[in-house]
């Protein structure tokens, strides 16, 4: 089951494709809920990545975890909240502190 940790915030509607998640045990990719992810607000038909282009800043959060084994899917991602850290995987926790700088509307809680 996908894990949820937005307390208070608003989403945004995303389709994502990403060939950088590693495959799991299962072989299954999956970019997990609050990693930063890269893309364009405004460039609907485009998708968000989880790597950007050095210097690139995020554009927001994903919400839930998204499995991108099969390809492209549809989910959402936070660009205004507050988020709570210590219900996020470690890693993808450790990656989002250092994000924090980049994600103005975005607040982290512990």
């Amino acid at each position: 089951a996908a894990k949820g940790y937005q307390k208070v915030g608003w989403g945004w509607p995303a389709w994502f494709v990403d060939s950088k998640p590693t495959a799991d045990t299962e072989g299954k990719k999956i970019i997990k809920a609050g990693t930063p992810v890269y893309g364009s607000l405004r460039a609907r038909n485009t998708a968000f990545t989880i790597s950007g282009s050095q210097g690139a800043k995020p554009a927001g959060v994903i919400l839930h975890d998204v499995d991108v084994t099969d390809g492209k899917k549809n989910s959402q991602i936070v660009i205004f909240g507050t988020i709570d850290v210590s219900k996020v995987d470690s890693a993808v926790a450790t990656t989002l502190i250092a994000a924090e700088a980049n994600l103005k509307m975005i607040q982290l809680i512990q």
